[in-house]
C-alpha cells in the first residue's frame, strides 16, 4: 500500500474544506461594499461574486510557487519531510481560519499560509540542524529568508497604502458629489465609466499574464489594443446618459460600478488567494509525481530539488475544480455573514443600537492625537473654506432601508480595493486581500466622516481589535505550523489519523457554536425591534 499516495489524496480532500473555510473568511472582501450599501439583493451580489471567483481561479496559476518555495528551500528537504510540512500547514490553516470565522473576525488567509509554511519549515529545519550537528547559522539553507521578508514587506506596505488611498479617494469623491449625488448625472456617469475602465485595466490587463488558458498571441493582442478600453469607456458613459435621459430617469448608475467591482474584487481575490487554500496540496501532488518518477525507493533520501521547476499537467483541472468549490462555498457557508457584519458595522454611516467592540486606551490615545491635529489645522485653514468643506459632508439624503453607507462609498471601496489586489497579483506578490479591502473600507469610512464623536471610540477600537487579530494570526499560525509538523515528525501515519479526527471534531464543535451564537443574535435583534 502506497501510504504517501493516500496522504496526498487526503491532503487534496482537506484542501476542499480549506477552500470553504477560507472563502467564508474572505468573502467580506468583495461582498461588503454591495451588502453594506443595499444597492441590490444579496443573491444578486452572490451571483456576480460567484462568476468572479470562478474566472479568478483560472488566473491564479502564477501564485502556486509561493507554496513550493516561497517560505523554505524545498531542495533542502526530502519527499517525506515535504509531505509532513504540507500536511501540517493544511490542518493548521483550517483550524485557525475556522476559529476566526466563528468569532466573526476577518483575518488574512495569506498571512496564515505564509506563517504556517515558515513555522513548519523552521521547526523541521531545527531538527535537521540538531541531528546533523550543524550550527544555527545554517538555518538560511532551509528557510527562504529573503522571499519571506519580501512577502511580509509587501503585505505591511499595503496596509497604510490601502488605508490612505481609501481615505483620499472617498474624501475627494464626497467633495465632488456630496450626499445628494443622484442629481449629478453627467459627473456620475463619468465617474462610473472611469471606475469601470480603471478596474478593467488592473483586472484583465495586469492579471492576464497568469491566465494559463490564453496563448501568448492573445495576450500580446490585448496589450496592443488597450486603446479599445478608452472607446469602451466612452460608449459606457454615453449609454448610461441615454438610459437616464430617455428611458429610466431613476436608473442608478453607481450600481454598475458596485456590481462590476464586486465581480472584480472576487476575481482578484481568487487570483491572489486561491494559493492559500490549495497551494500546499498542489505542491504535495507535484512532489509525489517527482518522487514516483525518480526511481528512488526511499522517500527519506529523495530531495525535492526539482520542485521549484515542476510543470503540473493537472493544474488547469485543479484550478477549475477549485473555482467550482469556491462558488459553492459562497452560497452555502453561512459563517461568512459573521465576518460581513463586523466589517460593515465598523464602517457604518450611522450609529447602531449596539456597538460590537468596547473602547480601549489605544483607541482613546489615537483619537486624542487626531483631535489635536484637527485643532491645529483649523487655525491654518480659512473659516470660509472650512464651512464650504463641511457643507459638502452634510448628510442631507436618506440611505436605503438597512443600508450602512451609500453608493458613492461602495463604488470607491470596490474600485480602490480591486485595483490594489489585481496590481499585487500581477507582480506575484501574495498581498492580503483582507488587509487591503478592510483598510480601504476603514479609510473610506474615515474620509466620509462616518466616525463621529459618539461612534469614533467604538469604531477605532474595533479596527484595532481586528488588526490585533491579524498579528495574532501570524504568531499562532507560525506556532501551530511548527507544533503540528513536530508532532507528525515523531508520529507520522498515526499522527495524521489523529489530526484528521481532531479536525473533524473542531469543525463540528465550531459549527454548533456558530449556530448557537446566531440564534442568540437573532433573538437580540427581535428584542431591539420591539
Amino acid at each position: 500500500m502506497d501510504l504517501y499516495l493516500i496522504a496526498v489524496i487526503v491532503l487534496v480532500i482537506i484542501a476542499a474544506f480549506d477552500i470553504t473555510v477560507g472563502v467564508a473568511n474572505d468573502a467580506v472582501n468583495f461582498l461588503a461594499p454591495g451588502y453594506g450599501s443595499r444597492l441590490t439583493s444579496f443573491k444578486v451580489l452572490l451571483l456576480f461574486a460567484s462568476l468572479g471567483v470562478f474566472i479568478g481561479a483560472l488566473f491564479s496559476g502564477g501564485m502556486i510557487d509561493v507554496a513550493r518555495s516561497g517560505a523554505f528551500h524545498s531542495e533542502a528537504f526530502t519527499f517525506h519531510e515535504i509531505v509532513l510540512i504540507y500536511f501540517a500547514v493544511v490542518v493548521s490553516d483550517i483550524i485557525l481560519l475556522d476559529l476566526f470565522n466563528t468569532s466573526g473576525l476577518p483575518t488574512s488567509t495569506t498571512v496564515s499560509l505564509i506563517s504556517e509554511l515558515v513555522g513548519a519549515g523552521f521547526a523541521l529545519a531545527l531538527i535537521k540542524i540538531y541531528t546533523t550537528g550543524d550550527s544555527f547559522n545554517s538555518i538560511a539553507q532551509y528557510v527562504n529568508e529573503s522571499r519571506i521578508l519580501g512577502m511580509f514587506t509587501a503585505i505591511l506596505v499595503s496596509v497604510p497604502l490601502a488605508f490612505g488611498l481609501g481615505w483620499l479617494m472617498q474624501y475627494i469623491s464626497r467633495l465632488i458629489f456630496t450626499f445628494v449625488y443622484d442629481k449629478k448625472i453627467i459627473i456620475g456617469a463619468l465617474f462610473s465609466g472611469v471606475s469601470v475602465a480603471f478596474i478593467s485595466y488592473f483586472i484583465f490587463v495586469k492579471g492576464l499574464k497568469n491566465a494559463f488558458f490564453l496563448t501568448s498571441d492573445i495576450k500580446t493582442w490585448v496589450l496592443d489594443h488597450l486603446w479599445m478600453l478608452g472607446i469602451g469607456t466612452v460608449l459606457l458613459v454615453a449609454s448610461m446618459l441615454i438610459v437616464i435621459r430617455w428611458f429610466n430617469p431613476k436608473f442608478n448608475i453607481y450600481k454598475i460600478v458596485v456590481l462590476y467591482g464586486t465581480f472584480a474584487i472576487a476575481m482578484a481575490f481568487a487570483g491572489n488567494d486561491l494559493v492559500n487554500f490549495i497551494g500546499p496540496s498542489v505542491a504535495s501532488i507535484e512532489s509525489y509525481l517527482l518522487f514516483s518518477s525518480s526511481g528512488t525507493s526511499s522517500p527519506q533520501e529523495y530531495f525535492m530539488s526539482d520542485l521549484v521547476h515542476v510543470k503540473n499537467p493537472y493544474l488547469p483541472y485543479i484550478l477549475l475544480g477549485s473555482g467550482i468549490i469556491m462558488m459553492l462555498a459562497l452560497w452555502f457557508n453561512r459563517k461568512l455573514v459573521n465576518v460581513l457584519e463586523t466589517s460593515i458595522q465598523l464602517s457604518n454611516q450611522s450609529e447602531v443600537s449596539i456597538e460590537k467592540f468596547e473602547p480601549n486606551e489605544l483607541a482613546r490615545a489615537v483619537i486624542r492625537f487626531f483631535v489635536y491635529i484637527q485643532r491645529f489645522l483649523d487655525k491654518l485653514i480659512p473659516m470660509s473654506l472650512q464651512r464650504w468643506v463641511d457643507s459638502r459632508f452634510e448628510k442631507n439624503a436618506t440611505l436605503p432601508p438597512n443600508a450602512s453607507f451609500d453608493a458613492i462609498r461602495a463604488a470607491v471601496v470596490t474600485m480602490v480595493g480591486s485595483s490594489l489586489i489585481a496590481l499585487g497579483t500581477s507582480l506575484k506578490l501574495p498581498l492580503s486581500t483582507t488587509y487591503v479591502t478592510f483598510l480601504v473600507a476603514m479609510g473610506a469610512a474615515l474620509g466620509d466622516r462616518a466616525w463621529n464623536q459618539d461612534t469614533a471610540i467604538y469604531r477605532v477600537s474595533g479596527v484595532f481589535y481586528v488588526i490585533g487579530g491579524w498579528f495574532l494570526t501570524a504568531f499562532f499560525a507560525f506556532l501551530l505550523g511548527g507544533i503540528v509538523v513536530l508532532f507528525l515528525y515523531y508520529t507520522t501515519w498515526i499522527g495524521m489519523l489523529l489530526l484528521i479526527a481532531l479536525l473533524i471534531y473542531i469543525l463540528i464543535k465550531t459549527k454548533k457554536v456558530h449556530e448557537e451564537t446566531s440564534e442568540i443574535r437573532r433573538k437580540d435583534n427581535e428584542l431591539l425591534q420591539k
